[in-house]
């Protein structure tokens, strides 16, 4: 029943020369790593340190830090392979330890960037090299193993000291790995219907029988993701050019199972931390579902991405998948935005939906990289642009404080806000005594009791076309659905460029607060209940420059939540 809040957005646009291609945390400083290049115009490759500094401290050091980032070093990186344009970095890795950058090119070249070299040693080196090229590769979560997937079909693992320690072929031998026993368990053929409804039907042999046929939209890309312990890992790839597999190999190179045919399955994987579920993404004709593994490679539930055919054609083309280091978000990032997904008894709420610069949808999907420490902070780098976040896990609830105490919670899932009074009815999740359909997915919801026609909550909902209020009077019985009282269009990344709302708070009973942000600050700003008196001239808001984040929580004045 918790949301997600947003309490840190920070945004640092680069030059136009750079193309931001890669980043990584730097756990030691709690900065950014950012690797700029190569490109087809420009073989370069440029290693930047970007802090958390404010701008202003950034423009005191600016005599140090070349536009406002440490610059850490720069090479060139032509590429040997000439099937490619231009060569490309297919993993970062910084070691905060020993302060040592490894970066991982498809042209097959490994290179670590020392920026406190010993005597003796580079500062600069490659340090080992894959011929045929590299088309997947990542760190083990102790970093102490790196597994490459390359161009011949082959899975090799390195040491810390680049040492090679198994070289593994994928061959079409390895389907017979595992063998798959379907029991039906939670599927319609298995429930009871009554002896005359397919009286004489196997109930554990299902209607149709997967193939693994590949999706239009597959990108051939391979990918790999470990399990949180380190102990397993799986990698997607293609098999013999007709389907999709997801092998799991254990830590000593041990082929330990293959995933069952499934149609439409794509590169997309992410090992869930917990170790429990591997996830996919499976494109179908007029929808696109995530889909679950166990480690047999077995199908373990899915859900379904509310998106539309021509939302599916256009920014959900390409879908990557995500998980944080405690399991408890998966991010779903397409061309031109990233959302937020969390489970609760078994359902999916969306929780969030980030919409990314414009550019960004032209220039392939957001790449989102969670922090290996801190749960819900991320960066989301796209065109020009990175983009740093950081979320809590809050409940909406409306006041304790008697006689209003009705135990109100609001939930919010994506364009569905879910209500229950716990104090009138007791309603499990994911169910609720009331919904309202929005217009837009919702980011942030703030409850505000009143007493004035009888007791009952005001509802203000914000999302990126602006606020909604509602009334939802809990007089009568039973409970009445909750009824629009006013909508408010306010500035957002549609007619402002660069604004996003973060968060909404009641100031009284009569005015809220909606915090924006911009790549220049953050700033917030009034919105009326019934009209524009509190917020100054009739049809304008007040807007007032924040120079330091606080969370809304903070607010004096506010009423009880």
């Amino acid at each position: 029943m918790r949301n997600l809040k947003n309490i840190h957005r920070s945004v640092v646009d680069f030059l136009p020369e750079l193309h931001l291609t890669a980043t990584a945390w730097d756990l030691a400083t709690d900065a950014i790593i950012c690797a700029f290049g190569p490109t087809k115009d420009n073989i370069i490759v440029e290693l930047k340190r970007v802090h958390r500094s404010s701008n202003a401290e950034l423009v005191r050091h600016k005599s140090q830090l070349e536009d406002g980032h440490e610059n850490i070093a720069s090479w060139d990186a032509p590429c040997p392979l000439p099937d490619l344009d231009c060569d490309k970095i297919v993993n970062l890795h910084y070691f905060a330890d020993n302060l040592v950058a490894c970066l991982v090119l498809a042209g097959g070249d490994i290179v670590v960037v020392r920026e406190q070299p010993q005597p003796g040693e580079d500062k600069i080196e490659i340090v080992g090299s894959v011929d045929v090229g590299i088309t997947a590769a990542v760190w083990s979560p102790d970093e102490e193993l790196l597994a490459i997937a390359t161009q011949a079909g082959t899975l090799l693992y390195m040491t810390r000291e680049f040492e090679n320690v198994t070289d593994i072929t994928f061959t079409s031998d390895d389907l017979k790995a595992s063998k798959h026993v379907s029991v039906g368990w939670g599927k319609s053929e298995t429930q009871f219907k009554g002896k005359r409804a397919k009286a004489m039907r196997d109930p554990t042999m299902p209607e149709t029988v997967d193939e693994g046929v590949l999706s239009p939209f597959d990108m051939r890309k391979v990918a790999i993701s470990w399990r949180g312990d380190g102990a397993y890992l799986a990698v997607n790839s293609i098999d013999s050019e007709s389907r999709r597999v997801i092998r799991v190999y254990s830590r000593e190179g041990i082929l330990d199972s293959v995933t069952e045919p499934v149609d439409g399955l794509e590169g997309a994987l992410s090992w869930r931390p917990a170790g429990n579920l591997v996830a996919g993404i499976q494109r179908l004709k007029d929808h696109v579902d995530i889909v679950f593994f166990e480690r047999n490679g077995l199908r373990h539930g899915q859900f379904s991405l509310r998106l539309s055919k021509e939302e599916i054609d256009n920014w959900g083309a390409e879908i990557q998948l995500k998980w944080n280091v405690d399991s408890s978000v998966l991010a779903v990032c397409f061309q031109d935005r990233v959302q937020l997904w969390t489970m609760g008894n078994y359902h999916y709420y969306l929780k969030q939906e980030i919409i990314l610069p414009e550019a960004s949808a032209h220039s392939g999907v957001g790449y989102l990289q969670w922090h290996p420490e801190k749960p819900l902070r991320f960066t989301i780098r796209s065109q020009g642009q990175l983009q740093r976040e950081e979320y809590i896990s809050v409940v909406a609830r409306g006041s304790t404080v008697p006689p209003d105490d009705y135990g109100v919670v609001a939930v919010i899932d994506g364009r569905n806000l879910r209500l229950t009074p716990l104090g009138l009815t007791n309603v499990p999740p994911p169910m609720s005594l009331h919904e309202i359909a929005l217009s837009h997915n919702a980011i942030d919801v703030a409850l505000c009791g009143q007493r004035l026609s009888g007791p009952s909550v005001i509802i203000a909902v914000l999302h990126t076309d602006g606020v909604s209020f509602y009334n939802w009077g809990l007089k009568l019985k039973p409970v009445t659905p909750p009824t629009l009282i006013r909508h408010v269009s306010i500035p957002s990344r549609e007619t402002l460029s660069g604004t996003q709302n973060q968060q909404i708070c009641w100031a009284n009973s009569d005015c809220a607060f909606v915090l924006q942000s911009r790549s220049q600050g953050s700033f917030l700003r009034k919105v009326a209940l019934e009209n524009d008196d509190c917020c100054g001239s009739k049809g304008s808001f007040a807007c007032k420059r924040i120079k330091r984040i606080l969370p809304l929580t903070s607010v004096k004045g506010r009423q009880d939540m």
